[in-house]
């Protein structure tokens, strides 16, 4: 990951031991946690030049909508509150919306 956004500032790919020599240099600042998998999608997309396209677009459509940044919220088409809730049972979309419509349905019967 150090790699890949060095490589984005200095616009030319930086070296392994350039890595390693930065590690060696900010050991004290830099922080290493373990996390779950990413797969392969979110992994090809994990470019600066990608998440500034996504937020620069999230935020003109912020303003063309007059959205107010408290009424925004993080949600996405897999599930709800994405990096906040660990490791627990959650809904995505496409169950409770086909619930939703379901129960709709009979009740009009």
């Amino acid at each position: 990951m150090i790699q890949n956004f060095a490589s984005t500032i200095a616009h030319k790919r930086v070296s392994l031991a350039w890595v390693m020599r930065f590690k060696a240099r900010h050991h004290d600042a830099l922080i290493s946690k373990c996390a779950t998998a990413m797969d392969a999608t979110r992994y090809a997309a994990n470019s600066y030049i990608k998440y500034k396209l996504h937020f620069d677009l999230l935020h003109g459509k912020m303003e063309e909508h007059e959205i107010q940044p408290h009424n925004s919220y993080n949600m996405d088409k897999k599930d709800f509150m994405i990096g906040v809730i660990r490791r627990r049972r959650s809904l995505p979309p496409s169950g409770w919306i086909s619930k939703v419509d379901n129960n709709f349905s009979s009740s009009l019967r």
